[in-house]
């Protein structure tokens, strides 16, 4: 059905995306998918972007998963200085911590959401995130 989310196609487990940056006017410093993707026990440390400092789920990527992932120290100019959303993904006991945008007029210091993104009744932490 056209409706319908993808299933993955890529399966990322138990890995680490460090110190990664997107160019200039880009989004996803570890990650920029259109497509969807199953993301688990992982980590996106230290990344930078335009938008989405660790990842971005643009659209697209509907049916993207995103499991028992730490995003910590991730930075972006303008929105989701952790992870930003414009697709249908599940977060599932998720840990943003100490992520930032540096634009004072901007949003999503860990997460920001302009689709459906959302959690399944798991833990979503949230700290230290400006």
């Amino acid at each position: 059905m056209a409706n319908e989310a993808e299933e993955p196609l890529l399966s990322i487990d138990q890995s680490l995306v460090v110190a990664n940056s997107a160019g200039n006017d880009s989004s996803g410093g570890g990650m920029h998918t259109q497509r969807p993707v199953t993301i688990n026990n992982s980590a996106f440390l230290r990344n930078s972007a335009e938008r989405g400092g660790a990842l971005h789920f643009a659209a697209g990527s509907d049916g993207s998963i995103l499991k028992g992932t730490s995003v910590e120290g991730n930075t972006a100019v303008e929105a989701g200085g952790g992870v930003l959303c414009n697709a249908a993904v599940d977060l599932d006991e998720m840990t943003l911590t100490h992520n930032s945008v540096l634009d004072p007029a901007s949003t999503g210091g860990a997460l920001a959401v302009s689709s459906s993104c959302g959690t399944t009744e798991r833990p979503l932490t949230v700290s230290h995130s400006y």
